[in-house]
Order: structure tokens, then C-alpha cells, then sequence
């Protein structure tokens, strides 16, 4: 996701931030409801911005001791900075991500992919924002419910998403597919196939990919869908599920594959204007294997 927001960076600290450089930081400062916001700065990282109304305010908070916290209601995912002084109740920043929107579903996925996030404490001096301190916050022992309550507020419900029901298994001929499969269009996840087989080997890496595409098949349901697999430049691979769920937020396989290392995008298109075949057709919990050249 691109951002032209300039990162706010150490060498910077001890003086008033540019109104030209950092526009959207005084906008945000001046008509933000709360003094408080996150951003995705220039080198795509997530920051969180804390404002002062003065350098005093700042001087009697920079104590406090701060971790993240993070929760989910309905399309809201939430993560909340709570900042605790000694011998005082602590005070809670909440930053909110609204999953229906495809921006922030990208910047809670950039947050959740650092495991760290660089705060900014910042203060009015006149017409000017200061920048007094930077803190970098890692919560990598959070990350794996951060993001079960991610996809929660994405409304992927957990007991179906992780279900682990057993699907009746069979075989079809590719002769028996129906005519017009190949115009079939669906949203495809892209891969960075190369550096996982780097990492793991040709054979685990395959392992790995399908398994995760197998488990998001377990919440296809209704009418009958096929499994794509292909090739693509720079090594990537491309796993799509057609005809339809041509929206991220309906797509069943992409809870699986976007808090991963390799994911890189998603992508509409026709599998088959690729040359890709459909491997697996899937309905009503019946998984169809499908043979090509015999078998």
C-alpha cells in the first residue's frame, strides 16, 4: 500500500516538525477529534502519533509505562494504548480500524506483520507541533490474538473458521468439467512462492500452501466452486477460488494465506487467461479431486 506520508525519523527529534513536510500530521492535529491518530508513513510502516496540548502536558505523562492492547466489535478492530503512571489509574489511547474499508484492513495487516510500532509524543509550541520523544513498542507475543480478534472483526465467525469437519472426498475427470470454465473470474491470492520454497524447501513449501488452501475450503458453501492454482512471474504463485467471491471480505480462503510471510496481494482475474487449471471443485462439504490426462 503506497503512502506519500513522510516518516517521522530520529534526527528529527528536539525540534518543530515542517508544515510542509508533515501536512497531514498538522491537519490531523488541528481538526482530529482526539490528539491521538495512526499513520502509514512513506516506507509503508505503521506509526501511532500521541499530541500534547504543550511540552508541559508531555513532561508530567513521559513516565508512564505504555503496552498495547487489542480487541474487535463487530467491523471494528481495535488496538488500544494504554499509558499507566505510577499510583494513577491507567489512561487508554484507542486506535480504530474498520474492516469494511480496505485501507484499514491493510494498515491493521501492516501493524500486525511489524510486531513493533515506533510512537511519536509530540507537543504545541505556538502555531508549531515539537517532536520530544520517539518509543518503539514491540508486542510480538500479542500478535497471534491480535490477529484471531482481527479476523473476527472482519466477520469471519471463529467456530466456522477454524472448523475442523471432515469433507467427503472424490474423484472427477477434467472432461466432466462444465463448459465455460475457463471464463470463470474470481480474486486471487498472490504468493511469494520463491522465498517460501528459499525457506523451506520445493516440498514443504507445497505442503504449506495447500494446506491453508484446504482449510479455508472447509467454509465453502452453496454452489460449486473450483480451486485454481498457477504460475507466475518472479515465482510467484497464484491460488484462486471461482466462479465469484470476487470481494476480499467474502473470500474464504484469504484469512489463511494474508497474515502470512509470502502474501503480497490480491488480484480479479480469470485463472484461466493464465493457462492455470482447476485442481479441486468443492460443494456442500464434498471436495471433488479433478483428473487431468487420465489421471
Amino acid at each position: 500500500m503506497n503512502s506519500s506520508h513522510q516518516p517521522l525519523t530520529e534526527d528529527l527529534l528536539g525540534g518543530p516538525l515542517s508544515q510542509v513536510l508533515f501536512p497531514d500530521v498538522y491537519e490531523k492535529a488541528n481538526y482530529h477529534l482526539y490528539p491521538y491518530f495512526s499513520r502509514l508513513n512513506q516506507q509503508g510502516k505503521m506509526e501511532l502519533i500521541l499530541i500534547y496540548k504543550d511540552i508541559d502536558e508531555f513532561s508530567e505523562n513521559e513516565e508512564s509505562q505504555n503496552q498495547l492492547e487489542f480487541s474487535a466489535r463487530e467491523s471494528q478492530w481495535m488496538v488500544m494504548l494504554w499509558a499507566q503512571l505510577p499510583g494513577l489509574e491507567p489512561i487508554g489511547y484507542p486506535f480504530l480500524f474498520d474492516t469494511r474499508y480496505s485501507a484499514m484492513r491493510e494498515e491493521a495487516r501492516q501493524l500486525l506483520a511489524q510486531g513493533q510500532v515506533l510512537i511519536h509524543y509530540l507537543a504545541w509550541e505556538g502555531n508549531n507541533l515539537w517532536y520530544i520523544y520517539q518509543e518503539n513498542l514491540s508486542f510480538q507475543h500479542q500478535i497471534e490474538e491480535g490477529t484471531r480478534l482481527f479476523l473476527y472483526a472482519y466477520q469471519f465467525d471463529d467456530e466456522i473458521l477454524f472448523e475442523d469437519e471432515d469433507l467427503v472426498e472424490k474423484t472427477m475427470n477434467a472432461t466432466e468439467l462444465p463448459t465455460g470454465y475457463l471464463e470463470h473470474e474470481g480474486l486471487s491470492i498472490y504468493l511469494n512462492y520463491g522465498a517460501l520454497v528459499t525457506e523451506l524447501g520445493e516440498e514443504k513449501a507445497r505442503e504449506k500452501v495447500m494446506a491453508r488452501a484446504f482449510q479455508g475450503i472447509h467454509n465453502v458453501k452453496g454452489a460449486e466452486y473450483f480451486l485454481w492454482v498457477g504460475d507466475r512471474k518472479n515465482n510467484r504463485l497464484s491460488i484462486t477460488l471461482t466462479p465469484g467471491f470476487c470481494e476480499e471480505r467474502e473470500h474464504p480462503l484469504l484469512p489463511f494465506f494474508m497474515f502470512q510471510p509470502e502474501f503480497e496481494k490480491v488480484k480479479r482475474e480469470k485463472p484461466g487467461s493464465f493457462g492455470d487449471i482447476p485442481i479441486v471443485s468443492v460443494q456442500e462439504g464434498i471436495l471433488t479431486f479433478i483428473e487431468w490426462n487420465g489421471g
